[in-house]
This record gives structure tokens, C-alpha cells and sequence, in this order.
């Protein structure tokens, strides 16, 4: 296996040796050009909507500030983001011309945007940034908002660009730095992401700074330091209920993915008890029932993930579960939800297209759609060529999958899914030595990792001699996967 450099060490109260984000706790993204002005309304023009009978981002950035208040969607009252909408709103009416009313209102459709899944909050929350640079153009809390929501679009060169415009301002607020630090792990560059999130952390250790670190600790192998990173973040806790419910999400994910349920299981219960409508919750619960045996649990999890929210990972885990049981009719219909849930997210922006490739490989569909994908955007981090490489060899394309697996696996230990794809190109390539190590070390991180890969990996390692690690051999794991993550006691 390939070692990971070790990165420099990062210091919040606690030594860390690394960290990371990809969706941080209180964590900011960003949007388009916050240079751009919003065009004068014409009230001659018909609004132009997306296929979906929301109104695009070009119509929105040309509305009056009035009519856009009116056109953001009641978002209910059962949440506090809700209230803080309905609140910013009513207060941007009453002052059109104060900055800090719509930078509130933004911030609160971001928070929307997280606990929903909705990239049209994007949208709306894209519009009040910019009427706020309007009303007062060196704004900074607009410009990281803008920057926040160009992040969570995958615009990373823009969410950077915008991100130091806000330090330019003024350098000791943590959030840019975090946003630097989200898009540098999405590009792959790690060295760089450990010097973003260790100047947030100087300035401000909090559950957003420290959830990020937690991430990038764990992408990087440092498990342990990851998880009591993330115990850090939860006890520091968010202005809102889902801020906490997510790290909890998180640090019950990061002890499944290594195969220590009881833990997993323990963290996630008071996820569901803070949040037992959060999508992000109910995806973890969903994985750890079915890693139990609990099929009719996870399903019923599942489809109360998609109720709440019908996003990618839950559609596909459920359509996944169905394959699994013989309910083919079942899961292709689910399977032309993922198809819709991406078109939407493709309407507003909001579009990482590398899950859709990922999606197709796995389930050998459009696999000339997939190498589209992997083509029109190369592939920079490690998530990014595991997949290319998955697409690579589910298309015959063997050498460019061997050369795109390796460089991901370069980066550090690797989920569970990354060691699976690994060893199946190997085995494809008839190097059975190394094809059984990285299969066996798939199944002996988390037998269960994904209820169709982890058949198949125990299949390919018997056709080629072996066996999967048994219940005796994965005792010794067993004990420290399900070790406390903070205390390092052994849970019963």
C-alpha cells in the first residue's frame, strides 16, 4: 500500500496532524461574480423558469429587490433557518438599502440550502448577496457569502478568487479561509487545504473550523485525531439545530466506514433525537441498519432521507437495496429519480457531475455518458480518480485505470469503496496479489461498506483462491473498531 505523506501539524488547543472540508458544520461556499449588477426589472418581460417552474438565477438578479422578497418561497416555520428567512425578509423589505438585512437573508437561505438539499436556495441566496454589494460594494460579509455559494456550485476557482477578496478586506475573519480550504480539498490539493484550515483554526477554533479539520484528518488516515476533532465540533456546537445533528452525522460515517457500528450507532441516536428529519442523518442511519441486516429499516430510513430531501445518495442506496433483494422494477424507478434529482441540481447551478459518472459505472448504464463527464472535467482529487478510474475499467480502458487508481490511492488510506475499485482493476489486470490485498482490506475496514460491492468483492476474492477475512481473523479489528473514540475504551 502506498504511504501518505505526512502533513504539517495543525493546532487548535489540541496537536492535530492535519485537516480538511468538504461541508463544514457552519462552514461558507460561494456563488458566481459578486461584480456583477443586477439589470433594471422589466415589467413588459415574462420570467424566464427553469424546466422545473422555478425561476432561473438570471431572472432573480433582475428583479426589483421588492419583487424578489416576494418571490422567495414560504419556507414554513417548523425550523429556526425558516424563522431567520421569514425574519431577514420582513427586515430587507422594511430597509431595502441596509446591507446587513440582506447578507442575513442570504446567510439564512444558505443554512436552508443545507438542511434541504435545495440548489435554488442558491439562487435566491445568490441574489441577496448581490443586492448587498449594491447597497455597500466592499461589504465582506457579502462577498464570503458570495464565495460560499460559488463553493457550494463547484465554482472553486471563483469561490478562491472571492474568498481572498474578502481577506484582502480583512484577514483575520476565519470564514474565507475555510472556503479556500473547502475548495483546495476538492481539487486535491491537501498541503495547501492544511494551511487554509490551520489559519482558521488560529483565529477561531469552533465547530466549523474544527469539523473541516476533522475531515481532512480522516481523508488523510489520521482516524483518531479525526474523530476526536469532530467530538470537539460537536461540543462546541452551531447556531442551529443541524449543525450539531451533522457533525454527529459525521462522526457516526467516519466510525462506520471503518467498521466500528456500536459506536456509530451510539453517536447517530442523538443525531436522530436533535434532527429525526435531516436527510444527512437518515443516510448514516439508513447505511448502518443495512450493514446490520436490517433491510426493512433501512429502506424505510432511506425513503424518509428522500421524503425529506430526494438528493443522490439515498436514491441511489435505495435502488441499491432493491437490486440487492431482486426488486429490479423497483429500483429502476428509483434510478430515474437519481436521472431527475441531477437535472435539477444541473437547472440551478449546482452541479458536481462526477457522482452521476460514479452512478453509471457502478450500475453499467451511459457508460459513454460517464467517459463524457470524466472528459469534459478531468479529474483532480482523489474521489475524482477513483472514479475516472472506475469509468476507465468498467469501458475497457484498463492502463488509464491503473494509473488513475494508483494516484488516488497516493493521497493516504483509503474508504472502503476506493480499496473495492482497486482491487477489482487489479484483478482485471491479473495481478492477484495485490487485487487480494486491496480487497481484503475493503471488507476488513467494514465488511459491509455497500451491500452489492462487498458481495462482489468477497466473490472475486474466492474466484481467485481466497477468501474474505473471517469473523476469527477480524476479531483483533473488531476490538479497536469498536474502541471509543475519544476514551480509546472498548465499547461492549
Amino acid at each position: 500500500m502506498n504511504a501518505p505523506k505526512s502533513p504539517a501539524p495543525l493546532n487548535a488547543g489540541v496537536a492535530i496532524t492535519a485537516v480538511l472540508a468538504a461541508a463544514a458544520v457552519v462552514g461558507l461556499v460561494s456563488v458566481r461574480s459578486a461584480a456583477r449588477k443586477p439589470t433594471a426589472p422589466n415589467p413588459t418581460r415574462t420570467p424566464v423558469v427553469a424546466p422545473d417552474g422555478m425561476m432561473t438565477l438570471e431572472t432573480l438578479l433582475g428583479l426589483s429587490p421588492e419583487t424578489l422578497l416576494k418571490a422567495i418561497p414560504d419556507p414554513g416555520t417548523k425550523t429556526a433557518s425558516a424563522r431567520e428567512v421569514i425574519r431577514w425578509r420582513t427586515e430587507a423589505g422594511n430597509a431595502p438599502k441596509a446591507a446587513v438585512h440582506w447578507v442575513n437573508l442570504g446567510d439564512a437561505l444558505m443554512q436552508q440550502s443545507r438542511e434541504k438539499s435545495d440548489p435554488h436556495c442558491y439562487d435566491f441566496a445568490h441574489a441577496a448577496y448581490a443586492i448587498a454589494l449594491k447597497n455597500e460594494p466592499q461589504n465582506i460579509d457579502a462577498t464570503v457569502g458570495m464565495a460560499w455559494v460559488a463553493g457550494s456550485r463547484h465554482q472553486f476557482d471563483k469561490s478562491i478568487e472571492l474568498a481572498r477578496q474578502a481577506i484582502a478586506l480583512d484577514p483575520n475573519r476565519p470564514a474565507p479561509y475555510g472556503l479556500i480550504g473547502d475548495a483546495q480539498v476538492e481539487m486535491g490539493d491537501y498541503d495547501a487545504a492544511f494551511e487554509s484550515y490551520q489559519k482558521m483554526l488560529d483565529i477561531r477554533p469552533d465547530a466549523s473550523s474544527y469539523s473541516r479539520g476533522a475531515h481532512l484528518l480522516f481523508l488523510t488516515g489520521n482516524t483518531t485525531q479525526a474523530m476526536r476533532l469532530m467530538s470537539l465540533a460537536i461540543k462546541a456546537g452551531g447556531p442551529y439545530t443541524e449543525n450539531g445533528a451533522w457533525c454527529r452525522a459525521q462522526l457516526a460515517d467516519m466510525l462506520w466506514q471503518t467498521g466500528m457500528l456500536v459506536p456509530a450507532e451510539v453517536v447517530l441516536k442523538e443525531a436522530v433525537k436533535q434532527a429525526p428529519d435531516n436527510y444527512q442523518v437518515l443516510n448514516v442511519l439508513g447505511r448502518l441498519r443495512q450493514s446490520r441486516g436490517d433491510l426493512r429499516g433501512a429502506e424505510a430510513a432511506y425513503r424518509k432521507a428522500i421524503a425529506a430531501s430526494p438528493q443522490h445518495a439515498a436514491l441511489v442506496a435505495l435502488g441499491d437495496l432493491y437490486l440487492a433483494q431482486g426488486r429490479t422494477a423497483q429500483a429502476e424507478e428509483t434510478f430515474r429519480q437519481v436521472e431527475t434529482a441531477n437535472a435539477h441540481h444541473q437547472q440551478h447551478g449546482d452541479h458536481d457531475p462526477y457522482p452521476m459518472a460514479a452512478f453509471y459505472a457502478d450500475h453499467d448504464r451511459q457508460l459513454d455518458q460517464a467517459t463524457r463527464i470524466i472528459g469534459e472535467r478531468p479529474p483532480k482529487s482523489p474521489t475524482e480518480q477513483e472514479i475516472a478510474a472506475w469509468v476507465h475499467f468498467k469501458s475497457g480502458r484498463l492502463p488509464e485505470a491503473k494509473a488513475l487508481i494508483d494516484s488516488a490511492l497516493k493521497k493516504g488510506p483509503s474508504s472502503p469503496a476506493r480499496y473495492f475499485r482497486a482491487g477489482m482493476i487489479y484483478a482485471r489486470l491479473g495481478e492477484r496479489r495485490k487485487a487480494s490485498g486491496y480487497l481484503n482490506h475493503a471488507l476488513s475496514r467494514n465488511p459491509h461498506f455497500q451491500i452489492l460491492q462487498a458481495k462482489q468483492a468477497a466473490e472475486t476474492l474466492k474466484e481467485m483462491g481466497g477468501r474474505p477475512p473471517s469473523g476469527d481473523s477480524r476479531q483483533a479489528d473488531s476490538r479497536r473498531r469498536n474502541a471509543d473514540p475519544v476514551s480509546g475504551k472498548v465499547t461492549r
